[in-house]
């Protein structure tokens, strides 16, 4: 998964990328993100240990039945362990930035500081619970 992740890191979309130079450097209400963060047996877009808060950025391919199912067992999975997901299309990032912000910070002062367990290589060993918020009108959850 760490060869995976390093690879979609080289390989980012431009929404990713614009996301990215919101989040770094902790300008996002002092949050620390890591991108393209292995949990488990995914890939989150961007990460927030701290806060336990992933972020997906879900483009065309989202809107695909399949990809619809993956995403809710995926959503499912990270909500037994504690981890919050925020969902944002790619139009989000476009045209709604600002609130796509907003969200993040509403959302992370909601979730409660993590009580991770974390491996020597930095992998968690011991996640917890998570809730599930998205953009998106046709996600049900």
């Amino acid at each position: 998964m760490i060869f995976l992740a390093r690879k979609l890191r080289q390989k980012q979309t431009v929404p990713e990328l614009l996301l990215r130079e919101i989040l770094r450097n902790k300008q996002v209400n002092n949050l620390k993100f890591r991108r393209q963060h292995p949990l488990g047996n995914y890939i989150a877009d961007f990460y927030c240990p701290e806060k336990n808060l992933v972020i997906e950025l879900d483009g065309s391919i989202h809107n695909k039945a399949e990809q619809k199912k993956h995403d809710q067992e995926r959503d499912a999975i990270m909500k037994q362990h504690n981890i919050t997901v925020i969902r944002f299309t790619n139009d989000d990032i476009f045209e709604k930035i600002e609130e796509v912000i907003q969200t993040i910070i509403d959302i992370s002062n909601q979730s409660p500081l993590s009580t991770e367990w974390r491996g020597v290589g930095g992998e968690v060993t011991n996640p917890l619970e998570f809730d599930v918020y998205t953009t998106r009108i046709d996600t049900v959850f």
